[in-house]
């Protein structure tokens, strides 16, 4: 007498977005969630993003295989000292602990651009999901503090309407000590370390190390804590 075991399908349901195209919809699996392993998302290594040119080459060969293969990943030894991601954390933290009231004087209702504050349940990914119950703080790009100095007046007239950094959001959190210095600080960061791996992808492309570099000197770069 035999036995057949029968493999049951995990189940799953759609989700519907709302995307620059119309409605989307996306599989979900029910099962419960766990952590991914490196076989699943790769841990790149980023100790040579400024190494010679092949071990940059052999980074970028790296990175590529994971794009085509995985479609993400991790980074590590990145660069950003662990110093300047504690203090944004904790500025975020500080920030996000404060009465509503006070959050307010940075809400995005103020913003033409999405700058500021957005409170929580404010946002819907989905009509037939719930509202998002995370809030977040956004600031764009100003050249006035990107860590390759440039000159705010020399920002190309075709360049100007796509500069959609807002004031406000500083002035309205001058009473948290030390809140822009640390949260621009951690931004500049994260902006060179995309400089340089903008270059890395441009290597995996088979194209010149600064192919992309005229995109990226004044780009439209956001750092949203939440």
């Amino acid at each position: 007498m035999s036995t057949t075991l029968t493999a049951t399908a995990p189940e799953s349901y759609k989700l519907e977005l709302m995307s620059a195209y119309g409605t989307v919809y996306r599989d979900v699996l029910r099962t419960p969630p766990r952590d991914c392993d490196a076989s699943e998302v790769p841990v790149i290594d980023l100790s040579n993003i400024r190494g010679t040119e092949s071990e940059r080459k052999a980074l970028a060969a790296i990175i590529r295989d994971a794009a085509e293969n995985t479609g993400f990943f991790y980074i590590k030894n990145h660069g950003i000292p662990k110093a300047t991601i504690d203090a944004a954390f904790t500025q975020a933290q500080t920030f996000f602990s404060q009465p509503n009231e006070q959050k307010a004087l940075v809400t995005q209702k103020k913003s033409k651009f999405f700058n500021g504050w957005t409170e929580k349940r404010a946002a819907q990914i989905s009509p037939t999901e719930t509202k998002d119950h995370r809030e977040g703080f956004s600031f764009r790009y100003d050249p006035r503090y990107d860590p390759e100095t440039k000159d705010p007046d020399a920002v190309p007239e075709e360049v100007k309407p796509w500069m959609k950094h807002e004031d406000f959001v500083w002035e309205g959190t001058s009473h948290l000590p030390g809140f822009k210095n640390d949260m621009i600080t951690y931004w500049q960061s994260c902006l060179t370390l995309a400089r340089s791996l903008i270059r890395v992808f441009a290597l995996a492309l088979d194209v010149p190390e600064n192919y992309f570099d005229d995109i990226v000197t004044y780009p439209g770069s956001l750092r949203s804590p939440q």
